[in-house]
């Protein structure tokens, strides 16, 4: 003899059953659409042409300011530095003297 709890788990399971089974044939149905529908290439990257740098017409020089700052250190990526400054092991990409908080 089934409970009213058996009922419920059975009718829970065949809905279940039904709802997993209708996913399966959409998925079914959409993968062979996308395999008859004939596909339009679009391009992923849109390609824009572009001069080549020596192509530019030529400038004249800027005249150089003495009094322009120092150029700007760039990091040198194989390079790291470790400096001392105020008892703290500091690690930076520039040299000690320029590291931050360090004093000449």
């Amino acid at each position: 003899m089934q409970t009213a709890g058996d009922r419920f788990v059975d009718l829970s399971l065949r809905i279940l059953t039904l709802v997993v089974g209708a996913v399966l044939l959409a998925c079914l149905g959409l993968l062979l659409y996308r395999w008859s529908a004939p596909a339009t290439p679009t391009p992923a990257i849109t390609i824009v042409p572009v001069t080549p740098k020596s192509n530019r017409p030529a400038t004249a020089a800027a005249p150089v300011n003495d009094s322009a700052p120092a150029p700007e250190v760039m990091m040198a990526p194989g390079k790291m530095f470790e400096c001392v400054v105020n008892g703290r092991k500091l690690f930076s990409d520039r040299p000690c003297a320029e590291a931050a908080g360090a004093k000449k």
